[in-house]
C-alpha cells in the first residue's frame, strides 16, 4: 500500500501518495492460510495501491473476483501470481529476463567471507567528536557521580533498553589511558572523526570486523547488500573504522581484504576479481 514519507513515494501518475496509517513508514498487509493437505509451494498473490488515503481504504474494501488465470480482481485492483523459487523466494513480482545474467556475477560476501555491518553507537554524540575533545569528556565522565540519572542527564545520552551506561563508568572509572579507546572512523563519507571504542559505551562495536583496522595497514571496501533508497550508490574506500549508516543506507555493510599480513586470507581465491588493479587505480585517481 506504499506511502512511505521517508522515500517521498508519489503514484504512479506523479499524485500524491498517503500513507492508510499516521505514520512515515510504508504499509503492506499479508493475509496468509494454509489448506490441507499443502502439496508443494505455496501460491503468492500481490498486489499494490498508489494514491490519497480514502481512495486506497475503498479499494481494500471491495471484494475479489476471479479474473484471468493467476488473477484476481477488486474493482481496478488487480493481483497478479507471483511465481517463487529458491533461493530468494520474492513475494513481488519481478523481471526474471536478466535472472541468468544477474547469477553469472558473484557475492560480495564470497569474495570478502570476512564481513559485517559498521558500528552502531545509539548515541553518537556521546561517544564521536573530535578527538581532544572525546578525552575531555571521558574524563570529566570518570569524576561524576555513579549514579545513572545523572551520567544521562549531565551527557544528555538517551536511555535505551538492553544498555546501561554504569557499565561503560565502571569499565573506565579507573583507568589512566583514555587514549587507547580512541579511533579514526570514517563517520560520512570524507567525515573522519574519532570514536570512544569502549565494549560497554558503544552499542555494537562489531568487534571481528573493526579488529582488523586497528594499528593495521588493512583496507576496507563499503558497500550494501539492500538498496533502501531505490537507486545504488553505496560503494566507498577506507582505512579506518566505519559507522553502520555511512552510506546513508538501511544496511552499511563492511567487506575488509588486506593490503599486506595476515588479512590477505580474507580473500576467496576461488572468485575471479572483476577488474585488475591498474584499471581500479586509475578510476580513483580522478576523484
Amino acid at each position: 500500500m506504499h506511502g512511505n514519507a521517508k522515500k517521498r513515494e508519489r503514484a504512479p501518475d506523479g499524485g500524491k501518495d498517503e500513507n492508510v496509517f499516521d505514520i512515515q513508514q510504508g504499509v503492506a498487509v499479508t493475509l496468509s492460510a494454509i489448506t490441507p493437505p499443502t502439496v508443494g509451494v505455496s501460491k503468492v498473490r500481490h498486489a499494490e495501491i498508489y494514491g490519497q488515503r480514502s481512495h486506497k481504504y475503498r479499494m481494500l474494501a471491495r471484494p475479489l473476483s476471479n479474473g484471468a488465470p493467476g488473477i484476481q480482481t477488486a474493482g481496478q485492483l488487480t493481483y497478479k501470481r507471483v511465481s517463487i523459487d529458491s533461493p530468494f523466494y520474492l513475494l513481488i513480482p519481478q523481471d526474471m529476463s536478466r535472472r541468468a545474467e544477474y547469477e553469472a556475477g558473484f557475492s560480495v560476501i564470497e569474495l570478502f567471507p570476512t564481513n559485517g555491518a559498521g558500528i552502531t553507537t545509539a548515541h553518537d554524540d556521546f561517544v564521536i567528536g573530535g578527538k581532544e575533545g572525546l578525552l575531555r569528556r571521558f574524563r570529566r565522565f570518570q569524576k561524576v557521580e555513579r549514579d545513572d540519572h545523572i551520567l544521562h542527564q549531565e551527557f544528555k545520552v538517551k536511555r535505551k533498553m538492553g544498555w546501561n551506561i554504569l557499565d561503560g563508568y565502571d569499565n573506565i572509572k579507573e583507568d589512566s589511558n583514555l587514549e587507547k579507546y580512541l579511533h579514526l572512523i570514517s563517520y560520512r563519507p570524507f567525515d573522519n572523526q574519532h570514536i570512544f571504542y569502549e565494549d560497554r559505551l558503544v552499542w555494537r562495536i562489531v568487534r571481528k570486523i573493526m579488529r582488523h583496522m586497528m594499528g593495521e595497514q588493512n583496507l576496507g571496501l563499503v558497500t550494501v547488500r539492500q538498496v533502501a533508497e531505490g537507486i545504488f550508490s553505496h560503494v566507498f574506500v577506507t582505512s579506518s573504522f566505519i559507522d553502520n549508516r555511512i552510506t546513508h543506507s538501511n544496511k552499511g555493510i563492511a567487506y575488509f581484504s588486506s593490503t599486506s599480513g595476515p588479512m590477505r586470507k580474507n580473500k576467496n581465491r576461488k572468485t575471479p576479481w572483476p577488474l585488475n588493479l591498474g584499471e581500479s587505480r586509475t578510476f580513483l585517481d580522478r576523484f
